[in-house]
């Protein structure tokens, strides 16, 4: 049935009417915006009418969205960009670690140009497949230069190793003074300093588990003994967000 709104004052036409009201498209959802035949098309918002919160906001095709939007969690925006058919397509999403994804995604993962960012401001730019880099990358790691640098030719470098996880990038340089150590940047933004086993888990030296105003700073078994990294240290901007992170 047509929403009291839509519904035709005269006798019917054959042209469908867009108007703009307000329907319940479940108990808990509610939208506001264009209506076309009863059905969300066109610009409107979707609200969580439980916790009274806004869900989306932008465009619909439908009663999916489609074209430019912005989907919410709380003050979150999780997803902002374009939509086709209620599938999240190109733009900026933020995964549920923290870690940021810009790019064009399809079955839910990165493909083509593409850009990860973690809440530590570690980041890998470049082109993916499946969610996955290819080729050669542009890294931007706390404490360390921009570089590039390609998986697949591993053995032709000498002095950095790199590997690309889902959730933690591992990175390894001879540019170090002292002991040389693994760095494990984590998706949900802590970092792990010291040994590790297999490239993958911290065995011993210094974990930085990120809070909301910089770090709390463990020792793993006792540290790694002549790594010259001891500490982190954090800038933030004036609205009080991360700006840079530096070993000390």
């Amino acid at each position: 049935m047509l929403p009291r709104e839509c519904a035709p004052q005269s006798a019917p036409s054959l042209r469908a009417e867009r108007c703009e009201t307000t329907i319940r498209l479940s108990p808990a959802a509610s939208y506001t915006g264009e209506v076309l035949l009863g059905v969300p098309d066109g610009q409107g918002k979707l609200v969580d009418v439980t916790a009274g919160k806004l869900v989306y906001a932008g465009a619909w095709r439908e009663g999916k969205f489609h074209g430019r939007g912005t989907r919410y969690a709380g003050e979150l925006e999780l997803e902002s960009g374009e939509w086709e058919a209620g599938r999240f397509v190109r733009g900026r999403r933020v995964r549920a670690d923290g870690a940021v994804e810009i790019g064009t995604f399809v079955n839910g993962a990165l493909e083509g140009e593409g850009r990860v960012v973690f809440p530590s401001l570690a980041a890998v730019s470049g082109v993916w497949h499946e969610g996955r880099p290819v080729g050669r990358m542009r890294y931007a790691l706390p404490g360390w230069e921009e570089f590039e640098y390609d998986e697949a030719e591993a053995e032709k470098e000498v002095k950095r190793r790199v590997v690309v996880k889902e959730n933690y990038i591992y990175f390894r340089t001879t540019e170090v003074k002292g002991a040389i150590p693994d760095f494990l940047f984590y998706s949900n933004g802590d970092i792990f300093v010291g040994e590790t086993q297999m490239r993958t888990r911290p065995h011993r030296g210094l974990f930085f588990h990120m809070m909301k105003r910089g770090y709390c700073r463990m020792e793993m078994n006792g540290g790694y003994p002549g790594m010259e990294i001891h500490d982190i240290t954090v800038l933030v901007t004036e609205n009080n967000k991360l700006k840079k992170v530096l070993f000390c």
